[in-house]
Order: C-alpha cells, then sequence, then structure tokens
C-alpha cells in the first residue's frame, strides 16, 4: 500500500491496530517526498528503504515512535531522519551513500539527527557501508 504526506491511509492503518508491537515497512519505490510513521504502541520497527540512487532528491523522513525498543533501518542517505525515540536500546543501521566520488555525501547527505536520535542505545550494530557513511560525514 503506497502513502505519503497528503495520503492518510498510513495514519488511518496505524490508527486501527492500537496494539500493534512490531512493525516492518520496505519501500520498494518512491512514493513522495514524504515518510512519518507515528505510533506509541511499536516496539520492534524496522524501515527498509530499496528506491536508491535513482532516487537521490531530498525527503522527510519522521519517526515517532517513543516507545520502539528495536529499531532497524536501511537507507540511501539525503537527509537524516527525524527521530522520536525515548526507549531506543537497540538499533541496526545500514546506510549507503550515492556513488559519486561520495561527494554527495560531503555535500548534502546528513545523519546528525539519526545519530542524535540513538545517542542512549545499549546494542548498536552498524553495517561496513554505514561506517562509511559516518566517517565521510564527519570529516
Amino acid at each position: 500500500m503506497p502513502w505519503n504526506k497528503e495520503d492518510q491511509s498510513f495514519d488511518v492503518f496505524l490508527a486501527a491496530c492500537p496494539a500493534l508491537e512490531d512493525l516492518t515497512i520496505h519501500y520498494k519505490e518512491y512514493q513522495g517526498n514524504s515518510y512519518v510513521v507515528s505510533s506509541k504502541t511499536i516496539k520492534k520497527l524496522s524501515v527498509t528503504f530499496s528506491f536508491g540512487f535513482a532516487y537521490a532528491i531530498s525527503r522527510i523522513i519522521s519517526f515517532d515512535t517513543p516507545n520502539v525498543v528495536d529499531f532497524y533501518y536501511s537507507d540511501y542517505i539525503c537527509e537524516s531522519p527525524q527521530c522520536r525515540w525515548d526507549s531506543l536500546a537497540k538499533a541496526t543501521l545500514d546506510l549507503y551513500f550515492f556513488n559519486d566520488d561520495k561527494r554527495y555525501v560531503q555535500n548534502g547527505a546528513e545523519v546528525t539527527d539519526l545519530i542524535t536520535g540513538i545517542r542512549n542505545v545499549k546494542t548498536l550494530h552498524l553495517t561496513s557501508s554505514t561506517v562509511e557513511v559516518i566517517l565521510v560525514w564527519c570529516k
């Protein structure tokens, strides 16, 4: 089911599942420039964006999921997701940069909000591509 900022179907879906604790989302194609997940009951959240380089444009990603304790995130980084995690204990990040001699990462990608959002985790898993993204960003 595709959704974006203008399409309220995802909000309706989450509202219809008031006891939902485990949510996996896999975006296979670009649906718009805004992706928002908001739920107070979700405890395990997995989000994968797999449309990659063809959509190397800015988009808004927001997680208002204060009770998530286990988070998996895979994406090509344009901008850092906006995060609200009050209970996050475990995070796995699988981040990629757009391969144009890393210029895009150095000039455009931003991971500050994501790093701030995971600052209190007890267990952090980073893929090798994520480490590369973060090291390039920190230079």
